[in-house]
């Protein structure tokens, strides 16, 4: 039971057990007691990292961490995440606003009842929409907008990322009763993140007397877990690889600062200014300010090679939290593909299972509607509204398999067409070629067509072996003739001739204790 503090929530109704982990399971009447109660808990494990995930809503992170957080504090301000946050709050369902109001709540009075743990004074208490600000500023990061925003200070012009350049994975499959020998429904649900910091796990167990019953995962700074399951149903995600940022080149007057053609106009940058605090050598915090610029397709990045802007669905779109929200409160696959074509969520596959046997499999994104006399792929002609975009694919023309009738999906993180047996799979020529999805196979999903071929069905066993399985495809997939270092002469390379040898009888397998697997990784 919590302590008792100042709020409209009384937190002596609260009821935090944790686990034989630490796991905390969350009890109280309503949605928003239990978002309270996760926040409280999840502040005693890692407070520091859910204030380091607000601290840029309240343009504080610069305070924080100095020039480094600083940035932060600009990009925020450059995206308008105040601004937007704004104008479409009350856009936001009265279920999940209460649920954010009860999880500010709850990390208010934990702030008040351990000020010593506060890392930048006046940054607490939070208001609800500082807390939307801030969640808005974490979702253009699953948008592509950091890679977007290095490339362009770098003066590299951005393209589409090519998926086998992502050092990440994630693994998700799931089985009907047609495929398993228990004639019972099984999911994987096997996620790929860092163990620490804003994008690793938490796990968490919520339960109110209001229908939520939901055990998952999530970052800090949620108000629930983002996949798990409940008691009708699980879902996971995976990283997919659709085109979600366009980059545009800018004409510029050639004599007039800051005006851009566009179509037969000339016009002005939207102006305004982003207020900065650095906190430098001996704690002196050095106020700033720093121009912003907009232009029709968004804001805007000056460096050497000229005047680029960009745009992307979170600039203007807030809903992913209250469709993950709806998602985790879902009792049926009805209500669950409802609150999907909230299209809030800007990416990620998604893996389901269900207790009425259903499995779905979605290739999820927020793209664009592209004229398609134009290369979306690279960088775009800023000086035309044809190149605007204002609309979006629809739910139902992306990429997405029900119940197909070889009893089994999967993904990871690789081509949404190729996501379950041939014969079942989806046809990539029946959807539209600007959907920009890569569409590479990976050693992963080699592997797992691999092993499930050998099955007519699956025990709970076999599940298992599938799930823990550590061996590389041979020949191992990559875009480098990797596989001919397996059939170098050792006279050819006498210097490396020990490591060749370790490399060469590698039996392709990844335990903790293959020596060879580490010596191929550092090669």
């Amino acid at each position: 039971m919590l302590p008792f503090l100042s709020g409209q929530i009384n937190p002596t109704q609260i009821d935090i057990v944790r686990g034989k982990y630490g796991t905390p399971h969350i009890f109280a009447k309503t949605d928003k007691e239990v978002a309270y109660g996760l926040a409280w808990a999840h502040a005693e494990d890692d407070f520091k990292t859910i204030q380091e995930t607000f601290l840029p809503s309240k343009k504080m992170m610069g305070r924080h961490l100095g020039k480094e957080g600083a940035q932060l504090d600009y990009i925020a301000q450059l995206l308008k995440c105040e601004e937007l946050v704004d104008r479409e709050f009350n856009n936001l369902s009265p279920g999940v606003l209460d649920v954010i109001s009860g999880y500010v709540e709850g990390i208010n009075a934990y702030a008040e009842k351990h000020p010593e743990q506060v890392l930048v004074k006046k940054s607490l208490p939070l208001t609800a929409k500082d807390y939307v600000i801030g969640f808005n500023f974490v979702i253009h990061f699953f948008s592509d907008i950091s890679s977007t925003l290095k490339d362009l200070y770098a003066n590299n012009i951005p393209v589409i990322h090519d998926s086998v350049f992502h050092h990440m994975g994630s693994n998700a499959f799931a089985f009907s009763k047609r495929k398993t020998t228990d004639h019972k429904t099984y999911i994987n649900i096997n996620t790929h993140q860092p163990l620490e910091g804003p994008f690793s796990w938490y796990e968490a167990h919520l339960c109110s007397e209001e229908g939520w019953n939901m055990l998952g995962g999530l970052f800090p700074g949620s108000p629930f877990p983002f996949i798990g399951t409940n008691k009708h149903l699980a879902w996971t995600h995976t990283y997919n690889f659709p085109d979600l940022v366009d980059v545009y080149q800018l004409e510029m007057h050639p004599k007039r600062k800051n005006l851009y053609r566009y179509d037969e106009q000339w016009k002005k940058f939207e102006k305004s200014k982003a207020k900065l605090k650095v906190k430098l050598k001996g704690g002196i915090v050095f106020p700033l300010s720093k121009k912003v610029l907009w232009s029709e397709y968004g804001p805007v990045v000056k460096n050497d090679s000229g005047v680029f802007s960009f745009h992307l669905n979170a600039l203007e779109n807030i809903l992913a939290i209250d469709q993950w929200y709806q998602m985790s409160k879902s009792e049926n696959f009805d209500q669950f593909k409802e609150a999907l074509q909230l299209m809030g969520v800007p990416r990620f596959n998604i893996v389901y299972a269900d207790d009425k046997d259903n499995i779905f499999y979605m290739s999820n994104a927020k793209i664009p509607l592209r004229d398609s006399i134009y290369n979306w792929s690279t960088t775009l002609p800023g000086n035309t509204s044809k190149t605007k975009t204002t609309a979006y694919f629809p739910y139902e023309s992306l990429p997405m398999l029900e119940n197909p009738d070889c009893g089994y999906i999967f993904n990871t993180n690789n081509s949404p067409f190729n996501c379950t047996q041939k014969k079942d799979n989806l046809n990539e020529a029946d959807y539209h070629a600007s959907l920009g999805y890569v569409e590479d196979k990976n050693n992963r999903s080699l592997r797992f067509e691999k092993l499930i071929d050998q099955y007519d069905q699956i025990s709970y066993q076999d599940f298992l072996t599938i799930k823990y399985d550590q061996e590389y495809a041979n020949p191992i997939f990559c875009p480098f003739k990797i596989n001919k270092i397996f059939s170098v002469e050792f006279e050819d390379s006498p210097e490396i001739q020990d490591v060749l040898q370790l490399i060469q009888q590698w039996d392709r397998k990844a335990g903790i204790n293959s020596v060879g697997a580490a010596q191929f990784s550092i090669f």
